[in-house]
């Protein structure tokens, strides 16, 4: 069953069901609500931002990008300032960009605003919802450092792209 689209572009039918070629973009989606906001001190891994992708296609690829920034604090009693980054879907880890650290006046109560990029690529074979996180931990020593994290200290958002495979 054919689809009319009216127009002047000289296009009048598409085919219902037709497939995208290889490389197109058949949607994008972004969050950019925080799971998590505030300062934290603790050494738990914390859900920071979360989005929920249904796929349009069961052989496409999704392509996944999460921006962090956050405030670190010494606190006045640590050189360095370690975390970690994870990207995850569901429970299963994708990528974990561990050892971040920056030394940048931890000895004393200064902060410093750092921004991350972290992304995945992951198959697809189904039209399933799939949920996609962005942690993070403070590595440091529990009373050292603090991570702080507002929409006044950058932004934070996620995006995932299904890509046509």
């Amino acid at each position: 069953m054919a689809t009319v689209i009216s127009g002047d572009t000289g296009i009048d039918k598409v085919t219902d069901g037709a497939a995208m070629p290889a490389g197109s973009v058949i949607q994008m989606i972004e969050s950019n609500t925080p799971m998590k906001s505030g300062t934290w001190t603790d050494n738990n891994l914390h859900n920071i931002i979360s989005i929920t992708c249904t796929p349009k296609s069961s052989s496409s690829t999704l392509h996944i990008v999460a921006n962090f920034s956050a405030q670190l604090y010494g606190n006045g009693n640590t050189a360095n300032m370690h975390w970690t980054l994870a990207l995850y879907e569901s429970s299963t880890l994708l990528y974990n960009m561990n050892s971040l650290h920056s030394n940048n006046h931890y000895l004393n109560t200064f902060h410093r605003t750092q921004d991350h990029r972290i992304g995945a690529i992951v198959g697809n074979t189904s039209t399933n919802a799939r949920s996609f996180y962005l942690k993070a931990q403070k590595t440091e020593a529990s009373s050292n450092g603090r991570l702080n994290i507002n929409s006044g200290y950058g932004s934070l958002s996620i995006i995932v792209t299904e890509v046509e495979a």
